[in-house]
């Protein structure tokens, strides 16, 4: 799969760039890492707030489409314009492993280390301020 099969199969849609709806987004998602970075993450509560981050980063990535004037349905396909539009191979190793934790937990109750967890939210943080300095 990649992005030109996004786009074949309607997964992918352009739009007309929607810059406001972006800079919501952006603002929305900044707002969430604030709050998040204000509280203590320990074993009992990393799983949620790991979830929360990986919901902060969905969030840029959707105002990074609407810039790009993409409507995107779901996250892969996110990952794949990470991986082959914009051709950034760590931030899409990020994105993705970050959604199969998020998917493992959520959908199927898996547990992960705390160790494991806190490593994502550090990446996810590294990748989010990447990522935003490229939003025009």
């Amino acid at each position: 799969m990649d992005w030109n099969n996004c786009i074949k199969e309607g997964n992918s849609v352009k739009i007309t760039a929607n810059k406001k709806r972006a800079v919501f987004l952006i603002k929305q998602a900044e707002n969430t890492l604030k709050v998040l970075d204000q509280i203590h993450i320990d074993g009992n509560n990393v799983s949620v707030f790991f979830t929360n981050y990986y919901d902060a980063l969905l969030e840029l990535l959707h105002a990074f489409m609407y810039d790009a004037g993409f409507k995107v349905k779901n996250h892969y396909c996110l990952g794949y314009y990470l991986r082959d539009v914009i051709r950034d191979q760590e931030s899409y190793r990020v994105f993705d492993r970050s959604r199969l934790l998020r998917n493992s937990s959520i959908y199927y109750g898996e547990h992960f280390d705390e160790a494991v967890l806190l490593s994502a939210i550090r990446d996810i943080k590294e990748v989010f301020a990447k990522l935003k300095k490229n939003i025009k």
